[in-house]
């Protein structure tokens, strides 16, 4: 395995029947909590599986590296990876990859996909019509569960991309850097970030992992060099690990940005972990700090947005389970019910009334100016219903039998 001290991770390699295809296959065991495949090395015949095991308490996350690979398996006439919930071939598919693809651009479909659990199953299938094998590397890395995620308001970012792709993923958390890393192709700089953890007042952070890879600066960075960083925008504490320290690399589960670079931490000499306590959200709206390092001052930091419909976390790998018109929150997969909904998922009918104003802003409201309520009834049947006010405008009724009723005073 590239990285050697990247993780702990056992490889074994069984030859066995398989009556199903009729031809010898591999079965390769790993666990841990990172690891690494390769097909060119590991499959052995043109049909493999991989049995990835990871801790009780994570989930498992998936990234290709290399390949010309399309998200699933609709008339594929090559290769085809196959990505099983659970710990064996029968056990649910989450996710198909045909290698039939043409591109290798960064705007060809993202290939990545997780598990569910600690538990997943990777089968490689060649058919023996294609011309040749199309071949992959691929990374995995592991995240604690968790309890339930909280849905804050406060970084929440509607999601509106329809296509999930390269593109779509990689605009979720965007590096950007004055000074420090000059850079053409910054998407394509190794970083990394988690997005899963709280705040100690329970909201979402941003934890933003930056390598600082040899010959970057223009000096070498030491124990003894001068390092000092504050926080410009986002409450971010920054965090440097040096490579000559003796916890290298500083955090078994750092989340690297796998189709960069596996073996990212050879060219490292060092490591920034900035926590963005107070995540911004929004492209007007960056998150910096400011390190002034032997006298030179840099900037670097992220711009966060939100994920294309439907997904959220790292490279937003991970499917959202939200239904019934619900949103889902980019950093963690929390929903908010749509009205008549609750539970984890938005999956149980809740019977309620709502009344909402005509703009959701009215901290500019005057008196004699109109106001417009809504009153809308939710998940039970209605016979009527019936507006009316105390006070000075007692007086006003509105009577109705449908779902929906406007008043204007």
């Amino acid at each position: 395995m590239k990285g050697s001290s990247v993780a702990a991770f056992l490889l074994f390699c069984a030859m066995i029947c398989c009556p199903t295809h009729g031809e010898t296959k591999c079965v390769h065991y790993l666990t841990g909590v990172r690891g690494y495949v390769s097909s060119a090395t590991d499959a052995t015949s043109d049909y493999c599986e991989w049995d990835i095991k990871t801790d009780q308490s994570k989930l498992i996350l998936i990234n290709f590296d290399a390949g010309k690979w399309r998200r699933g398996s609709h008339n594929c006439s090559a290769t085809i990876v196959t990505f099983h919930d659970g710990s064996s071939a029968n056990s649910n598919i989450i996710d198909t990859f045909c290698g039939d693809s043409t591109s290798r651009s960064k705007d060809i479909a993202d290939i990545s996909t997780a598990s569910t659990g600690n538990q997943l199953r990777v089968v490689f299938n060649h058919n023996h019509l294609a011309q040749n094998r199309t071949e992959f590397n691929l990374t995995f890395t592991t995240r604690e569960i968790g309890k339930e995620p909280v849905f804050d308001e406060r970084t929440f970012v509607q999601q509106t991309a329809r296509k999930f792709n390269r593109h779509t993923a990689t605009e979720f958390v965007q590096l950007i850097a004055g000074g420090l890393l000059e850079l053409k192709q910054i998407q394509k700089y190794p970083f990394g970030y988690k997005t899963d953890n709280k705040t100690p007042s329970g909201g979402c952070m941003l934890e933003f992992y930056l390598t600082i890879e040899y010959g970057r600066l223009d000096f070498e960075l030491t124990r003894d060099t001068d390092f000092v960083c504050t926080s410009i925008h986002g409450g971010g504490l920054v965090e440097p690990f040096l490579k000559e320290e003796s916890k290298w690399p500083p955090d078994d589960d750092w989340p690297w940005i796998p189709f960069w670079h596996y073996v990212a931490w050879e060219r490292t000499e060092a490591l920034l972990k900035i926590t963005f306590l107070d995540a911004q959200v929004g492209v007007e709206n960056p998150n910096e700090v400011e390190c002034v390092i032997k006298g030179l001052t840099y900037r670097v930091g992220a711009i966060v947005t939100a994920c294309p419909i439907g997904r959220f976390g790292r490279i937003c790998m991970e499917r959202c389970q939200c239904y019934n018109g619900a949103s889902c929150h980019s950093f963690n997969g929390a929903c908010k019910c749509a009205p008549g909904w609750s539970g984890r998922h938005c999956t149980t009918e809740n019977p309620e009334v709502r009344i909402s104003p005509s703009s959701s802003e009215l901290t500019d409201l005057r008196y004699g100016q109109e106001l417009q309520l809504t009153c809308t009834g939710y998940k039970f049947p209605i016979a009527n219903l019936t507006w009316f006010f105390d006070n000075d405008v007692s007086n006003i009724e509105n009577h109705g039998t449908s779902r929906t009723e406007t008043l204007h005073i």
